[in-house]
């Protein structure tokens, strides 16, 4: 099978990893990276046979789906990648992301880093809390797109800062929020 043919039967059979793996005889590390630069690679696959990167967005992913249980999958509904969001509820498109804390050498200071480019109305970032907490108590955000400056492709996060400040949701409360801004481009209150 062809390169295209191969992600077609991946996503034609429900993105299936393992019926795919099984009917095309490629590694799964080979079968992994081909999906996953097509854009197609499903939550539960990125977290089972990802990158440690693509596991840690993947379980950001799900742990949004289970905040926000209304929230379309974006690649599942349209069959194809839309790199430019995940989820969508109403017309509102959704980016989530994943940053692990980093830190400057010889410094205390630590910050997150988020790329911003793509087609979403916001974003939702998954911060971790600690170096090497992962997924595991995570800190929130919510950013509408119209925050961030056009053109800018990546947003530096320091706990001091604005962002985390301003931005950040109780897990409790991200579905309201979320419905609340789909009511709102809904209804034409914002672009």
């Amino acid at each position: 099978m062809k390169r295209q043919e191969i992600i077609a039967f991946y996503v034609d059979n429900d993105y299936d990893f393992v019926l795919t793996q099984n009917e095309t005889r490629m590694p799964a590390f080979r079968l992994q990276i081909l999906l996953a630069k097509a854009g197609v690679l499903k939550i539960q696959d990125k977290i089972n046979y990802g990158t440690k990167a693509q596991k840690l967005g993947g379980l950001a992913e799900q742990r949004f789906h289970e905040l926000v249980p209304k929230a379309i999958d974006a690649n599942k509904l349209f069959k194809k990648n839309y790199p430019g969001y995940d989820f969508v509820v109403g017309n509102l498109t959704i980016d989530v992301k994943f940053s692990s804390i980093y830190s400057r050498k010889n410094t205390e200071y630590e910050y997150w880093g988020v790329k911003t480019s793509g087609c979403q109305d916001c974003l939702v970032v998954f911060l971790e809390r600690n170096a090497g907490d992962e997924m595991n108590d995570p800190y929130i955000l919510f950013i509408p797109m119209s925050f961030i400056d056009e053109g800018q492709r990546n947003i530096h996060i320091s706990r001091n800062g604005v962002w985390l400040k301003e931005f950040a949701v109780y897990p409790d409360e991200l579905a309201r929020i979320i419905d609340d801004y789909a009511e709102l481009k809904g209804s034409g209150d914002i672009a």
